[in-house]
């Protein structure tokens, strides 16, 4: 199946998978894996931590700075701080990703239960599956 860029599952999944690789909430996509019933629930949770890592971000970008003015590696910790303030412009983004998801899933609710649980399991996999931006900031994030 060809996705769309505009696929509500995708483009929460990008934003969620940095939440749940930074606060090691595995647990989450376990519990929608498990219950796909009890979606809103889990999601709450994660909207939880979003808030919890968009202020870690703020602080590790916050120190950053302190430190560039201090070191002679400036070049370095630019590069940091660019690929943070992406994360953070994503994690801006949570709230309104997550309401066009809901969207979604209620419209397959009234349509397409069986649909909407594949759904949710697809969101799951997407939001544990690692990749490169969620990685990089998870390793600046614990530096």
């Amino acid at each position: 199946m060809n996705y769309s860029n505009e696929d509500p599952v995708e483009k929460f999944a990008e934003i969620a998978r940095l939440v749940v690789h930074l606060e090691q909430a595995y647990d989450i996509t376990d519990e929608l894996s498990r219950s796909p019933d009890k979606y809103e629930d889990s999601l709450a949770k994660l909207s939880r931590l979003a808030v919890k890592v968009l202020k870690d971000i703020d602080d590790k970008i916050d120190e950053l700075k302190e430190s560039q003015e201090k070191s002679s590696e400036s070049s370095n910790i630019e590069s940091k701080l660019n690929k943070l303030k992406t994360a953070k412009t994503l994690m801006i983004n949570f709230n309104e990703r997550l309401e066009t998801l809901f969207r979604y899933l209620r419209e397959l609710e009234n349509s397409d239960r069986n649909k909407r649980n594949k759904e949710i399991k697809r969101l799951a996999a997407l939001m544990i599956a690692p990749d490169k931006s969620s990685l990089i900031v998870k390793e600046i994030m614990e530096g």
